[in-house]
């Protein structure tokens, strides 16, 4: 091989190495671009894994909030009960006692825990 031909290969792999550079750059451009676009990316999912982590929280203190609720109501239950059951004792009572005529429709029959306050209550929670 003589010098020209040497020079002329060297120019030659000069001029691929050249290309390579360039293809290179700009493919290096380009990653560049989608790594700023991950990154924007990373910020908004955070965003949003920082929000929902504030709404669970929230929503994890309503439902607390509401067991305890439910806790409170379940404590008063026996009471009920024990109204309800002395209730009807006096019904009872009331049923073996003789009125004069007239006066029996005049009492009231409607207390708290009988059927027609029952009923009402169950209207009441309908609407939930």
């Amino acid at each position: 091989m003589n010098t020209l031909e040497q020079i002329k290969l060297l120019g030659s792999r000069v001029e691929k190495a050249l290309e390579l550079i360039k293809a290179l750059r700009t493919e290096n451009t380009q990653l560049k671009q989608i790594l700023l676009k991950s990154k924007e990316r990373e910020e908004e999912l955070e965003s949003i894994v920082s929000s929902m982590k504030n709404g669970n929280e929230e929503f994890e203190s309503e439902l607390e909030n509401a067991i305890k609720l439910l806790d409170e109501i379940d404590a008063q239950e026996p009471a009920d009960k024990d109204a309800k059951s002395e209730i009807a004792e006096l019904d009872a009572q009331l049923a073996g006692l003789s009125f004069p005529s007239g006066e029996e429709e005049s009492i009231p029959l409607d207390f708290p825990g009988t059927q027609s306050d029952a009923a009402e209550q169950k209207s009441q929670l309908d609407i939930f």
